[in-house]
């Protein structure tokens, strides 16, 4: 058994919603929100995308409306990333042998922010594509054409 897979999705998303509660009230009585209207669009995309990965949506359409939602929070996450301290030591090697039971521990991969922020509207992009193939009666309805053919 893995580290969360005790944990309900209900319990991860009551999390974040005191989280986003707690936020909010602190909001109200600090009036540079800079900071919590960064922690703010990260707890909403957080719950928006848990819902699409875990499937609780109850149909196509609702997981699109999320994705959407997600690709809104986008722009607000990446306009605030300058607010952020990189903490280099916060995943050490010793943390992931902690972790992981079977895989030996890897080197720390480094993305720069800009392109992760780009490679997720990418991912959300695609997977809204995705959602639309279930709009689809019959594969005779999906035609994908070869780059070479579209000039």
């Amino acid at each position: 058994m893995g580290l969360l897979e005790a944990i309900g999705l209900s319990d991860f998303t009551k999390l974040l919603q005191e989280a986003h509660e707690i936020v909010e009230a602190e909001a109200t009585k600090i009036k540079t929100g800079q900071v919590l209207y960064a922690i703010t669009a990260r707890l909403q995309f957080r719950q928006k995308f848990l819902e699409v990965v875990s499937m609780s949506a109850p149909s196509s359409e609702a997981r699109v409306e999320d994705l959407k939602q997600c690709l809104d929070l986008l722009p607000k996450i990446t306009e605030t990333m300058s607010l952020g301290k990189e903490m280099p030591l916060a995943f050490s090697t010793r943390i992931q042998r902690k972790l992981s039971i079977q895989v030996p521990p890897r080197p720390i991969g480094s993305i720069e922010p800009k392109e992760a922020a780009t490679a997720m509207k990418t991912m959300l992009e695609n997977l809204i594509e995705i959602e639309a193939l279930h709009n689809y009666k019959s594969p005779n309805e999906l035609v994908v054409l070869h780059p070479s053919l579209i000039s």
